[in-house]
């Protein structure tokens, strides 16, 4: 799966917080990530739990499902963007669905592949240089 992989894009090494209920969607966004040399931070399936986790864990990045055991995850967004960490939806239902002020952020819809999340974090990455752009980040700082 080497080939696959675009380090210039996905930097090794990063702490991501998985915020998933679905287990086996779960396990796979793990497996992904494993392979791209990240570090897993939970998975959290509920919204308590999870901003607690963005508030206190050191992480550089985060996968977000929008809906957890239907309530809006937008509690963890809110303070993910408040320590400026880049963090990416995953949802269902599309684009359309996110909520304003983050209906412009990153998005993985469901079913994804590696390829998906690679270029989610790419988007990612350039939203963050294009914000900062003396900056040559590689993409690992949560700023």
């Amino acid at each position: 799966m080497s080939a696959s992989k675009q380090p210039d894009a996905f930097p090794a090494g990063l702490r991501v917080l998985l915020v998933e209920d679905e287990s086996v969607v779960a396990m796979l966004i793990e497996d992904i990530l494993g392979e791209l040399g990240c570090e897993v931070v939970g998975p959290v399936a509920q919204v308590r739990k999870a901003v607690e986790m963005a508030q206190h864990e050191t992480i550089d990045a985060a996968i977000l499902d929008v809906n957890l055991n239907g309530h809006d995850v937008y509690p963890v967004a809110d303070v993910l963007a408040a320590r400026n960490i880049p963090f990416i939806f995953a949802t269902g239902y599309g684009k359309d669905s996110l909520r304003a002020p983050y209906d412009g952020r990153p998005m993985l819809q469901k079913p994804f592949q590696q390829r998906d999340i690679n270029a989610a974090f790419a988007e990612v990455r350039a939203v963050r240089e294009a914000a900062d752009p003396g900056s040559e980040s590689d993409g690992t700082s949560a700023g």
